[in-house]
């Protein structure tokens, strides 16, 4: 079950999938957690350093650890929906005490999914060579544009949050 499914008017859940849409996540994160105004710029050093945080004290960690970072901590107060959703993910199994990490790996999966199953897909299709790499997608310079178009009207229209899409040259 997908965090918007059922929960797109809860304020906590809109406000947090607007933050990951946007990019800004991480600098939310790290201006909450240091008591910064929360629109204040953030360096990418402290940004990466917040990334890891995001990930190893409260999505892909146990409860305990998620209930002991500060980072947890933050997520509970801040977005109390989501943080449930979260929670429920990540199963307690007696006498498996990695069973949380099944939520990592299903949302590996998903991206994979989305990566290679839709888009590769669609691309194939339409000529259009491509490799991705986890949450990236390699094109062809002369194809980028054809490329776009298709990711934004096949692949991006069917999900239920709008992703940014950021062209890079590969040098």
């Amino acid at each position: 079950r997908m965090i918007g499914e059922g929960h797109g008017d809860v304020p906590d859940v809109r406000h947090f999938a607007d933050l990951c849409q946007s990019g800004k996540i991480y600098e939310y994160a790290h201006n909450r957690l240091n008591g910064h105004d929360l629109d204040a710029e953030v360096s990418k050093e402290d940004r990466d350093r917040m990334k890891v945080s995001f990930y190893s004290g409260w999505m892909f960690c146990c409860l305990a650890d998620m209930d002991r970072s500060l980072f947890g901590k933050a997520m509970t107060q801040d977005f109390p929906s989501v943080d449930a959703w979260v929670r429920e993910q990540k199963p307690t199994v007696k006498g498996d005490d990695k069973a949380y990490a099944r939520f990592a790996c299903a949302c590996q999966r998903y991206e994979a999914a989305l990566m290679v199953d839709a888009l590769a897909v669609v691309f194939g299709r339409e000529g259009i060579d491509v490799l991705t790499v986890h949450d990236a997608s390699y094109v062809r310079e002369s194809q980028a544009s054809e490329a776009r178009r298709l990711l934004e009207r096949e692949v991006l229209a069917s999900l239920p949050v709008r992703p940014i899409v950021v062209e890079k040259p590969v040098r």
